[in-house]
């Protein structure tokens, strides 16, 4: 069989000793990092970067259906040799994807006075439709364990009332490389590409290099992606307007594992007993016709392909016999090895099991969530949560400091990143039956404020929001209480002991 061998562990994280000035310590004993060395940096990281490079390229055309039973060689009957692809690499990816980020990321604000400036970030961002690029940026960490985001102003040219664009890039073609020291900070981004050839046939290698403080354009011709020297910058490093690296780095957990590569193995394993099971059947369709003691002449082989059907005499000594070769995969086990295999990739991967759905009786909401395994999901969503929003306040960095360096909005000015909280907003509306009469019993026991009720039951991103614009309806169309005047009213009794009294 011609499956790889390959083992896949995740991408490397790529370090170096080289340190911006800015980030050098008086007594430091790391390099300074400058334009001269900028070159040496990417030989020195180049052999990781393209293994990353090609780890990655694989499993994005696994996810894509180029799979290895696609590749495997057939020795025994290679006539009979059906390659089905059950791409449950694919599926893995959706699923989990489509559950963390179905619903958009929100920035929330965590005291009043950053209430206005996290409204108009959240109407900034939605218009740059950053909710599509949060899921572009969570399927290539699905698939090749990490992803990357470029923050950058609008290109002279191209500008519109957005004065920043949020770009997915090319986990391929793009890495960032950390400071050896403690934390790790990043030191350097690049992203690079080759041009279209020109008339001439020559072609140019294009790398783009970010700093802390500059911007660095390398350009080579006629040389293989890797090899760059300092006199192949092109023109003058241009100045870092925000002073911080525009390209944040998204990894999936913190081994760059993909979600679904370390069971790559089990994936193999499912589209070959498929594929099996189909030659098995096609086998047993196109059985061989054994002759036992016949010597079938042309006519004889003709009326059985015809008519299915032959006429023989046979000798006294030596009786004919006609039969098939059709011995069957026994189905029982081909179908139990299927299940096994399909629930050891559902363990593994945390996707809900489909076997156990009933389709009906009495579970409901949490019994169903439980019974189906959505838990393991959850668990996987949250794994998730933590490694992204740690990347997303890179972003909100970059952002906010684009918006304040370019003067956008005087509320935006003086918003610190401190002020604003990342939610994410998935399952929020889930049972909301359940949480409707949580919120009825928390505010009839009179002991939490409304506002941390709707916080505690996880209904809403924005529960203070909620609450206020709750409050201000019903104060709104609260119904008038009716008025009663008394002294047109009169009880008759009382109206006959009076005259009483006036007679006496």
């Amino acid at each position: 069989m011609a499956f790889t061998e390959h083992v896949y562990m995740g991408r490397k994280q790529l370090f170096t000793d080289y340190l911006p000035n800015k980030m050098r310590s008086e007594n430091s004993t790391s390099p300074e990092l400058n334009q001269d060395n900028i070159p040496d940096i990417i030989k020195d990281v180049w052999a990781d970067v393209l293994a990353n490079g090609t780890e990655s390229q694989y499993l994005l055309d696994y996810y894509k259906g180029k799979q290895d039973i696609l590749d495997r060689v057939k020795v025994v009957r290679p006539d009979v040799d059906n390659r089905v692809v059950f791409n449950h690499a694919m599926a893995i990816t959706r699923d989990t994807v489509g559950y963390t980020f179905g619903k958009p990321i929100r920035y929330v604000h965590r005291n009043e006075k950053a209430r206005d400036a996290v409204a108009e970030l959240n109407s900034l961002v939605e218009a740059e439709d950053k909710f599509a690029s949060d899921q572009e940026l969570a399927v290539y960490a699905s698939v090749c364990g990490t992803s990357y985001r470029g923050v950058f102003a609008d290109a002279y040219g191209i500008e519109d009332d957005i004065p920043f664009s949020v770009v997915t890039l090319d986990p391929i073609t793009t890495f960032v490389v950390y400071s050896t020291e403690i934390g790790h900070p990043p030191v350097l981004a690049c992203t690079f590409y080759e041009t279209p050839p020109t008339l001439t046939g020559t072609n140019k290698h294009v790398y783009l290099v970010y700093t802390h403080d500059y911007t660095y354009r390398y350009e080579t011709t006629s040389q293989a992606f890797g090899i760059l020297e300092s006199k192949d910058m092109i023109g003058e490093p241009l100045q870092n307007v925000i002073n911080d690296i525009p390209i944040v780095e998204y990894p999936n957990n913190a081994f760059r594992i993909g979600d679904w590569e370390i069971a790559k193995t089990l994936l193999d394993s499912v589209s070959l007993v498929g594929s099996d099971s189909v030659n098995d059947l096609e086998q047993y369709v196109n059985s061989i016709l054994v002759a036992t003691n016949v010597d079938l002449d042309e006519t004889a082989r003709d009326n059985i392909k015809e008519n299915k059907i032959v006429s023989i005499m046979s000798d006294k000594d030596l009786p004919a016999d006609l039969k098939y070769i059709s011995e069957q995969l026994e189905m029982s086990s081909a179908s139990e090895l299927r299940a096994y295999l399909n629930a050891q990739l559902g363990i593994i991967v945390g996707i809900p099991s489909r076997d156990s759905r009933s389709g009906g009786g009495g579970d409901t909401g949490d019994a169903v969530y439980l019974r189906d395994g959505f838990q393991d999901l959850e668990i996987v969503a949250r794994n998730k949560e933590t490694f992204f929003k740690r990347a997303e306040r890179n972003t909100l960095k970059l952002i906010v400091k684009l918006l304040q360096g370019q003067g956008y909005s005087t509320v935006i000015k003086n918003l610190l990143t401190k002020d604003v909280d990342i939610r994410f907003s998935r399952n929020m509306t889930d049972g909301v039956l359940a949480k409707a009469t949580a919120i009825s019993t928390l505010h009839a026991s009179q002991t939490l404020d409304p506002i941390d009720v709707l916080t505690l039951v996880n209904i809403s991103t924005e529960p203070d929001e909620l609450a206020k614009r709750g409050e201000a309806y019903w104060k709104a169309h609260q119904p008038e209480k009716t008025k009663v005047d008394n002294t047109d009213v009169t009880d008759p009794e009382d109206e006959i002991l009076k005259r009483k009294v006036d007679r006496e």
